[in-house]
Order: C-alpha cells, then sequence, then structure tokens
C-alpha cells in the first residue's frame, strides 16, 4: 500500500483490514502469507476480498458484494464540483488523496446505469470517467462515455503506466495531479 502512497490512516479510513484466513462456504480458502497476502474491503456489510500477489487471476478476487455496489461511496465530498468514476477501489483512493472524489465501480465494466450516472450529473459540475489505460480500459471507456454522454481521461501512454495507481507510484502525486488538472 505505501508505494501507492496509501498510508495506514488510509486502510483505516477506507475500511481495508489484512484478513489471518478467509473461508468460503464453511471451508478454509486461503491464509494471509507475506508472499500472498490477503485484504478485505467492506462495503454495507459485505465483504470484497484482495489477494494482490496472487498468481492466478481466478483467485485474486471472491467476494459477496452486488454488481451494483459502488465503492467509495461513504467518502464522497458532496461540496466539490467533480467526481470520477474508476475501475477499483485503490484508485478511488489514490484519487481522494490527490483531493478529488471518486468512486468505484465493482468492475471495468461498459455498462454503466444510466440513472447512476444522471444522479451523479445532477450532484456534481464535472462527471469524468477515469479508466485503465489498456485495451479492456479504453474500451469500456469508450462504450460508457458513448452510452452515457460523459467524457473520460486515462493517464497518457507515454508514462506507461495502466491506471491512476501506477501513476503515483511511479512519478508522485505532485506530478500526477498537474497531468491530471492538465486533463480536465
Amino acid at each position: 500500500w505505501q508505494q501507492y502512497g496509501i498510508t495506514e490512516e488510509h486502510l483505516n479510513k477506507y475500511n481495508i483490514k489484512a484478513v489471518k484466513e478467509c473461508w468460503l462456504n464453511d471451508s478454509l480458502w486461503k491464509r494471509y502469507s507475506t508472499k500472498n497476502p490477503i485484504y478485505r474491503y467492506l462495503f454495507n456489510g459485505k465483504y470484497k476480498i484482495y489477494c494482490p500477489l496472487e498468481p492466478d487471476k481466478r483467485h485474486k478476487w471472491i467476494s459477496n458484494t452486488s454488481k451494483n455496489t459502488i465503492q467509495n461511496w461513504d467518502n464522497i465530498d458532496w461540496t466539490k464540483d467533480l467526481i470520477f468514476i474508476t475501475s477499483s477501489y485503490k484508485d478511488s483512493i489514490v484519487l481522494n488523496i490527490l483531493g478529488y472524489n471518486a468512486v468505484a465501480m465493482p468492475q471495468e465494466t461498459p455498462i454503466i446505469n444510466l440513472k447512476f450516472t444522471k444522479y451523479l450529473e445532477s450532484k456534481f459540475k464535472k462527471v469524468i470517467l477515469f479508466y485503465n489505460n489498456d485495451e479492456q480500459g479504453l474500451s469500456a471507456a469508450d462504450k460508457v462515455s458513448k452510452t452515457n454522454s460523459i467524457p473520460y481521461i486515462y493517464v497518457p501512454e507515454m508514462f506507461e503506466c495502466k491506471d491512476p495507481s501506477e501513476f503515483v507510484k511511479s512519478y508522485g502525486y505532485e506530478f500526477v495531479k498537474e497531468v491530471i488538472e492538465s486533463k480536465i
């Protein structure tokens, strides 16, 4: 977490905890180890389990949240003019640390409920997608942008980072804020 500038204070604020064991349907699914740590995110009494070093992508995530769970909803500052929609909770936290509002969809999806984006547009002057700059992220952002009539930005390819978290890890918060400000 430190590589992204996310401190223990941030982890507490965003309700992210290390997990010793994770059980699924009364069976042990995983145990925490330094080679494969486990973290849990808590949203409205439901859990999303994250194993960041898991080599098998099928076992990196497990969740009992719904497809409608909006991550970071509880940390929105309703007095601000701008909100980003991202594809990961970690990216929304990094954007919060930079001083922006950000929420994350449960996954990088090309379908976002139009009522949801219209609601955000009624509360904020600007609603902007900030998905990954890989093939999947750009394709999803383009589809959501066209369907929901909201703009999108991404980390410029020249920086060789796929998302806001990697961008901060490689270039630091101050530079990343300057680049984002130039995009919006």
